[in-house]
């Protein structure tokens, strides 16, 4: 979509999260829009869900989160992770 620009993930992904994405892709080719991820504390949830967003949805997304730390954390693993090509400030809180 133009109004991501050139928006890109620059981390790299565990093996687990690789074959995690594979099956997200493939829930998401097969039309499916509601994803639900459960995988315990450390897991590596977070960069698996800025991955899915940045490289394979690329629409605006609302993140739901269970409080101000987890949204913190996304939000600071999502400056670290991407090039964010100036739009910093779409990512609201």
């Amino acid at each position: 979509m133009e109004e991501f620009g050139q928006i890109g993930f620059s981390g790299k992904l565990r093996p687990s999260q690789v074959a995690s994405s594979e099956i997200i892709r493939e829930q998401l080719d097969a039309g499916e829009k509601n994803l639900h991820i459960v995988a315990p504390p450390g897991s590596g949830k977070t960069v698996l869900g800025l991955y899915t967003w940045s490289d394979l949805v690329r629409l605006p997304t609302l993140v739901l989160s269970p409080n101000s730390a987890i949204q913190a954390q996304w939000v600071a693993r999502a400056k670290e992770l991407f090039n964010l090509d100036g739009k910093e400030e779409q990512i609201l809180t």
